[in-house]
């Protein structure tokens, strides 16, 4: 992945980002051998949510013990939004009194995301996730980046009982620890009339960790709950 956000740093690379400087900003050495900027972002997204340990029936199969198994739990396509925060570090080097950022465009950033979305038969699940990620083709015309997703939210559960004849479902959501991975593209193919804003294509992965008291067999009920959840969207970047 980073050798691919290379490459389309340099195939996207502009004689300006070399050629023309920008004013130092900071008093520190850091910030001044940085452009630092920060973006809002509004995302619409689609998504998908998965509980790996069934299979893909929604019919009641049969177990070696004579009871009924729980239908796999792999809701329909879900629909929401999120809003999210960036500052973001592109380096470069000082040259006649003027900050010249790196060629390719390399940059890293922080923020966090806060993503909601509704799903049939569930309450509305989201995920609160902190965010440190890299990019490359920042200021170009063509940039590509990677953020890793660490944090907590609400995800799908059903809870199943047991009634002697047949399993009773009570579907909700439950708190639990989530980490994921995100990868977005930026291009000029895609753009909007508005100053300062960038749209992102991007696709998100989340992995919820076992809530506290999930897939424990009392009183003949247990739960289960969705491990997986795919995300897909449109992300609109204000960069002020």
């Amino acid at each position: 992945m980073l050798c691919m956000m290379l490459a389309l740093g340099k195939a996207y690379a502009q004689e300006q980002s070399v050629g023309q400087g920008m004013p130092i900003e900071g008093k520190t050495k850091f910030a001044n051998r940085h452009h630092i900027y920060q973006t809002l972002e509004i995302s619409t997204i689609a998504g998908k949510d998965k509980d790996l340990d069934g299979d893909d029936s929604d019919d009641a199969g049969s177990r070696t013990d004579g009871l009924v198994d729980p239908p796999d739990l792999i809701s329909n396509l879900n629909a929401g939004m999120n809003i999210g925060y960036s500052m973001v570090f592109v380096p470069g080097e000082i040259r006649d009194n003027q900050l010249f950022i790196n060629r390719f465009g390399f940059a890293y950033s922080v923020g966090f995301i806060a993503a909601f979305d509704q799903q049939d038969q569930y309450d509305v699940t989201c995920d609160f996730l902190g965010k440190i990620g890299i990019e490359t083709g920042n200021g170009h015309n063509v940039g590509i980046g990677v953020d890793l997703l660490l944090g907590g939210g609400k995800t799908a559960n059903t809870t199943y009982c047991w009634l002697g004849e047949e399993w009773d479902q009570i579907h909700g959501t439950v708190w639990c620890y989530k980490k994921g991975l995100q990868v977005w593209l930026r291009t000029n193919l895609i753009a909007t009339s508005f100053s300062n804003t960038d749209v992102v294509v991007f696709g998100r992965f989340v992995k919820s960790s076992t809530p506290d008291g999930v897939d424990e067999f009392e009183d003949s009920c247990f739960d289960v709950y969705m491990e997986e959840s795919w995300q897909f969207g449109l992300t609109f970047k204000y960069t002020f």
